[in-house]
């Protein structure tokens, strides 16, 4: 039954469809035109773990400069990010802006592993470096941010971070004993810490969605 205020404010499925193809067009694009440019630069793909550290982190890096957009022109911003209008992001920039850098770190520490390594693009101490300083940063802006958050951001961080930590153990542990059986290959480093980043985006979309946060305003 709709409830008087659903009624009055019912949810904007159109806009939620512009969100949707407008970010599947920009992301496909994106894809291909780094995998096309990495190709050209004879970045190998053969195991797919550095393909799917590259896919990971070009989610998180357009995820962030999608907000951080969305901040610096906040009315242009309202009809891509889920908020009222213009209004709300300016209101919530204290909160918007460490997420917005830090999925921008996090999505710039994968890519610079995929493309990291022994006679990659980028040499391993440096690629190293270089993803410590990006996912160090956005743990830390995360600390040192999170009590800016409400009372249900908080509870949407912490159980997600429950939840890819559970499905993480579980995947691992059912993949750890089909690889010592022999019956399947263990994951290749890059492909696990990728992994890690890909499990996190799931359960906190997962667990905003079962929270009604995904709703379209």
């Amino acid at each position: 039954m709709m409830t008087a205020r659903s009624a009055a404010n019912p949810p904007k499925y159109r806009k939620l469809i512009l969100q949707l193809v407008s970010g599947m067009i920009v992301g496909a694009l994106a894809g291909y035109f780094v995998f096309a440019w990495l190709d050209g630069q004879g970045t190998m793909f053969e195991d797919g773990s550095r393909a799917f550290a590259i896919g990971v982190g070009l989610v998180y890096s357009l995820m962030g400069l999608v907000v951080a957009l969305g901040l610096i022109a906040p009315g242009p911003g309202a009809h891509l990010l889920n908020v009222e209008d213009a209004t709300e992001i300016v209101e919530q920039r204290g909160i918007l802006w460490p997420s917005a850098i830090a999925s921008l770190l996090i999505g710039l520490a994968l890519l610079v592993l995929g493309v990291g390594g022994e006679g990659a693009m980028i040499e391993p101490i440096p690629a190293f470096l270089l993803a410590a300083v990006g996912l160090g940063g956005a743990t830390a802006i995360t600390v040192a941010t999170r009590d800016r958050n409400d009372e249900m951001m908080r509870a949407v961080s912490r159980d997600s971070s429950v939840l890819s930590l559970t499905l993480g153990g579980i995947l691992l542990s059912l993949w750890g004993g089909l690889a010592h059986l022999g019956l399947a290959s263990w994951i290749e480093p890059l492909g696990l810490v990728a992994g890690i980043y890909a499990l996190l985006f799931f359960s906190v979309l997962l667990v905003a969605g079962r929270r009604g946060l995904l709703m379209p305003r």
